[in-house]
């Protein structure tokens, strides 16, 4: 019973909620196997891994036209192009995962993980519950003895997640066909010989010299170190000019930013960008503050400058990128192009 004050009101029931009516749909043909009714829902089984494992089953349901058309639709967006992740232990929503655009037709899907993929699942979790990553910290702790068992476990959350992505990306595509107006013979005719005549104009032109956009050659090594509850990145990047550049030496601007993300693949900030705590270059310590615009630097073809750098500690349970920008500063011609910008590797 739930009461408001002296009043009893009725229990809440999904059931009755509009923006889950498509979700339970999903839901009841992944748990009790049914099959679907017409071309607009889809339910995929995924494969065994490596002939073993199974990973769990999804169901994807087409939006109808009439329901994104209401007025509500607007408080519904969140959900559009989501599928409800579930593990087959608790059966919670671990979260809405957004799926790729696809046009102007929408769906919603929920995908029930194989009790052979809880394990995984349930350690590829941070302790907030809400997103599978396989690169958690208690995946990668998970097993130190046992390599093999660790990476068969990270390999089936990536592939859950990969698989989700892309049977989502596919539906859609059906659900969005081509919008490219029929072409009459003679049209299509008319085209080929005006596109003949055109090129035919463009043959005496000299091609445009080939320009190197991108003058600067940028290696990262970076590793992670964990404190009990915190942990810092500390990384050492060498820069240099590639041998196709046209000067030897340029000056530029270095500057190295790292960001907390959740997932290596979705790239979606947590906190945004965490502070240097210590930064150098080829050996000699350097103001963090001129980091913000960038520290200034000689780039050689013949050797590498070296940048060393650790950051701020952060929440263990959240994971950092790097990103290193490099702008050429240099007045002479002879140097190709303008801004470098260099990833880290899989997010620390």
């Amino acid at each position: 019973e739930l009461w408001v004050g002296d009043d009893q009101v009725p229990v809440l029931d999904p059931r009755a909620v509009d923006v889950l009516e498509p979700y339970l749909t999903c839901y009841t043909i992944v748990y009790d196997g049914i099959e679907p009714k017409s071309r607009r829902e889809r339910k995929q089984s995924f494969s065994r891994l490596k002939g073993i494992w199974q990973l769990g089953t999804l169901a994807l349901k087409a939006l109808d036209d009439e329901r994104r058309g209401l007025e509500s639709s607007a408080s519904d967006s969140r959900f559009e192009n989501t599928v409800a992740l579930i593990r087959s232990g608790p059966l919670m929503v671990v979260e809405y995962m957004k799926m790729p655009r696809g046009g102007d037709r929408k769906c919603v899907g929920v995908f029930l993980g194989h009790s052979d993929a809880d394990e995984a699942l349930h350690l590829s979790e941070p302790p907030s519950h809400d997103t599978w990553n396989p690169n958690s910290q208690r995946l990668r702790d998970a097993y130190p003895d046992d390599p093999e068992k660790r990476e068969l476990l990270q390999e089936m959350v990536r592939s859950i997640v990969r698989r989700i992505k892309n049977h989502c990306s596919e539906f859609l595509k059906e659900l969005n066909p081509s919008r490219d107006p029929p072409v009459a013979p003679g049209t299509r005719r008319l085209q080929q010989i005006l596109a003949s005549v055109m090129n035919a104009k463009k043959l005496d032109r000299p091609h445009p010299p080939l320009r190197h956009s991108d003058p600067f050659e940028i290696r990262i090594s970076e590793r992670r170190v964990n404190s009990e509850a915190t942990s810092v990145v500390e990384a050492r990047v060498r820069i240099k000019l590639r041998s196709a550049a046209q000067a030897d030496r340029v000056s530029a601007l270095v500057s190295i930013i790292p960001a907390v993300v959740v997932d290596d693949n979705m790239r979606r900030e947590v906190s945004g960008r965490v502070s240097l705590a210590f930064m150098s270059v080829d050996g000699e310590d350097v103001d963090l503050s001129a980091n913000e615009q960038g520290v200034a630097v000689d780039v050689c073809k013949d050797r590498d400058t070296v940048v060393d750098m650790s950051s701020e500690s952060f929440n263990r349970d959240y994971y950092a990128r790097l990103d290193v920008v490099v702008t050429n500063q240099s007045n002479e011609s002879a140097a190709d192009g303008g801004i470098s910008r260099e990833n880290g590797g899989p997010p620390s």
